[in-house]
């Protein structure tokens, strides 16, 4: 009875054990990579159109002030104008402020 040969060729086992684990780290660095993918998109999906309490505050406050009429000093008889008000006045005046003082000499 003759034994059982077994013929193993090392080279080939070698070049698909190094080729199986190169496949292997490339399909976890991709797939670690489509979740980190996966979950900034979430991230921003969820937080893009959240409500931030202090700011609307802010931007109330904001809004407020840029759209009303003010005394900013009673004394001198300077006023705040509305935004919308002051950028018609700045384009009917080409850019110079307006001036309460006569016009030439007097």
């Amino acid at each position: 009875m003759k034994a059982y040969e077994l013929d193993v060729n090392v080279p080939k086992m070698l070049l698909v054990g190094a080729v199986s684990v190169l496949l292997l780290a490339i399909i976890l660095i991709g797939t670690h990579g489509y979740f980190l993918k996966l979950e900034k998109e979430t991230f921003a999906a969820k937080n893009f159109d959240a409500v931030h309490p202090q700011l609307e505050e802010v931007n109330r406050a904001a809004n407020l002030n840029l759209h009303s009429f003010k005394w900013v000093d009673k004394n001198s008889g300077t006023v705040q104008l509305p935004i919308d008000n002051a950028i018609k006045v700045m384009a009917a005046t080409r850019g110079k402020p307006p001036t309460t003082q006569p016009l030439g000499p007097s």
